[in-house]
């Protein structure tokens, strides 16, 4: 982590009154993926040692909608801007809260909804960061199949006790029951009906057809 870096989280987890910082996973120590990969939020998410590929987070996850192949070839660059958008969407859930606890008149009700505002605001904090760290770069993309497959081989989305799983979004920590099929950036099938995806829960490829709203995962070569 750079001096820019830390200097940046300190300040917002000031703001939050919070020492916990949902951003920066720890991850368990029999994990597979700990001698692959390394956390370097400055270069936008996980960094493979090996091949400098960085992983980012989920379009799905940060846009609420699976997307089509022509999305997740074309559209992902503007990842970091999704990512900024997501950001004020739950500021304005969060003042949707706020508003609802300044109606309420049941003490108990009143603070369920501020924590829901407050939980709201953490997580919009977290995400403007990453959307921040995200906008420093312009080569966001899909990964290829052969990036995906070397990434499961990795253990960037190993299971079970103490698994590694990828962070989809920057605010919800690992999700080890997470899955699903998401686009790989090779070229769809000739007649450009069919694409492939890679499911990263069990580690299998397929076609499906082009117009499929799925997931999408952003990533980038650090140079």
């Amino acid at each position: 982590m750079n001096l820019r870096h830390f200097l940046s989280c300190v300040a917002i987890c000031a703001l939050l009154n919070s020492t916990a910082w949902s951003q920066y996973p720890v991850l368990p120590a029999e994990t597979l993926g700990n001698g692959n990969y390394e956390w370097r939020p400055e270069l936008g998410g996980w960094r493979d040692k090996t091949t400098n590929v960085v992983w980012g987070y989920s379009v799905l996850d940060t846009i609420n909608a699976g997307v089509n192949y022509s999305f997740a070839t074309s559209n992902i660059s503007n990842y970091p801007q999704y990512l900024f958008s997501r950001a004020q969407s739950l500021l304005d859930e969060a003042a949707s809260w706020e508003l609802a606890a300044s109606m309420q008149t049941d003490p108990l009700v009143k603070q369920r909804y501020l924590d829901l505002a407050s939980s709201k605001r953490a997580d919009s904090a977290s995400t403007t960061l990453a959307a921040t760290d995200a906008k420093q770069y312009t080569n966001w993309r899909s990964p290829t199949l052969a990036e995906f497959r070397a990434a499961w081989n990795k253990g960037l989305f190993t299971r079970g006790s103490g698994a590694f799983n990828l962070d989809m979004t920057p605010f919800n920590g690992y999700q080890s029951g997470y899955g699903g099929s998401t686009w790989t950036s090779n070229p769809p099938s000739p007649n450009k009906k069919l694409a492939t995806v890679f499911s990263i829960t069990s580690g299998q490829s397929y076609s499906i057809v082009v117009s499929s709203q799925v997931g999408c995962i952003a990533v980038r070569t650090a140079q």
